[in-house]
């Protein structure tokens, strides 16, 4: 078993999977751009440079993340290629810590998850002791995300599950100069490590964040395997990225 990228759909009830996918495709549409933000990740070289370039061609102004801007907000044109639309917030925050994004506490659901019922009936039996973040990522043109990760924190390891929700999304981990592809529907992988995204035309995934029940973490990692997670913010230092003694 490849321990960095571990293919879900064995260990998942997924048989309502279609039907949440026809959902968020039936209900997109209609969802206000107040929800929506840019996405943004952690590039480097040349990824990064043809991001910043592409920016700069259609005239991309920096935007301030938020859960839920006001209703007068508008997007400026030529915005980006690729959006995140979060079903959850972080409760008593405008902005984002993302050494949150795993404790459940934290969280509470915005108005928007109710236009997807099926969606959280699906996620209330994904094997978590409790969810925290949920959100959704999807590009409605031809789209390469660039090659990125997500932290590079060597003490969290992070419990989450990653849904494609159709075939025009084609993730990879890039590991030793190898991609290694997701070929099913549902995947957990290491996100210290460099991955990206390739699509053909409209493409969308969802992440579901939290703790895993001590069986399904068990399953994936070993037996005996503990929760590796940042649990005690005041005493991270994110110069270091390490907690100090």
């Amino acid at each position: 078993m490849n321990k960095s990228l571990i293919e879900l759909d064995e260990y998942l009830d997924l048989h309502d999977f279609e039907l949440v996918k026809k959902e968020f495709l039936d209900q997109i549409d209609s969802i206000s751009k107040k929800y929506l933000n840019i996405f943004y990740a952690n590039l480097s070289g040349t990824a990064e440079q043809e991001l910043i370039d592409y920016r700069k061609k259609v005239n991309v102004p920096e935007t301030t993340f938020s859960f839920e801007k006001d209703d007068s907000f508008e997007f400026p044109e030529n915005p980006g290629k690729m959006w995140t639309l979060y079903l959850r917030k972080m409760l008593d925050e405008v902005d984002m810590n993302y050494l949150l994004i795993d404790k459940s506490e934290y969280w509470v659901d915005l108005s928007i998850y109710n236009k997807f019922p099926k969606l959280k009936s699906m996620v209330s039996n994904l094997p978590f002791k409790n969810v925290s973040r949920i959100f959704f990522m999807f590009n409605k043109e031809s789209v390469n995300s660039g090659i990125h990760f997500d932290h590079n924190m060597e003490d969290w390891r992070q419990e989450f599950i990653w849904f494609r929700m159709n075939e025009a999304k084609k993730f990879y981990l890039l590991e030793n100069n190898n991609h290694t592809y997701i070929q099913g529907s549902s995947c957990w992988f290491d996100a210290k490590i460099k991955h990206g995204s390739e699509s053909d035309g409209f493409a969308a995934s969802l992440r579901v964040d939290g703790e895993f029940t001590k069986e399904f973490r068990e399953k994936l990692f070993g037996k005996n395997s503990k929760r590796e997670t940042v649990t005690d913010l005041d005493r991270w230092n994110w110069n270091t990225e390490k907690y100090e003694k």
